[in-house]
């Protein structure tokens, strides 16, 4: 490639970086529009085997609805974060919910998994963190 053809491709580029152009780039969210139910799991208790899910639905891309499953978790102290944690997260319409307190692991695998749906959902999990 010629000297005056990789300076033009690199005033191109960084033109396209300024103006938010280029896929990713931007700083608008991917979040509008982006409707349907969308599911991703986390490592709970039950390990990869039989892992934590979470099923999320958005509507114009606002979470309308969670839930989360997870055959292996400890009753009673597993099962309360997958009771209270998709709760949470449907009335804050945001998954930066904070973990229950004797099931860390099982909360974790709770954000994780909801971190994946939204992932599968095309849209930034950051943009639910607020």
């Amino acid at each position: 490639m010629a000297k005056g053809s990789k300076f033009f491709m690199a005033a191109i580029f960084a033109a396209a970086l300024g103006l938010g152009v280029l896929p990713g780039c931007g700083s608008s969210s991917s979040t509008d529009g982006v409707s349907g139910t969308f599911s991703g799991t986390g490592v709970g208790m039950g390990g990869k085997d039989k892992p934590v899910t979470v099923e999320i639905t958005l509507d114009k891309g606002e979470i309308t609805d969670v839930k989360a499953t997870g055959e292996a978790e400890t009753p009673g102290i597993g099962t309360k974060a997958l009771e209270n944690l998709p709760e949470e997260m449907k009335a804050k319409k945001s998954i930066a919910v904070d973990t229950i307190s004797g099931s860390t692991i099982t909360s974790q695998a709770i954000l994780e998994a909801a971190e994946a749906a939204l992932t599968s959902a095309g849209v930034n999990p950051e943009d639910y963190k607020k």
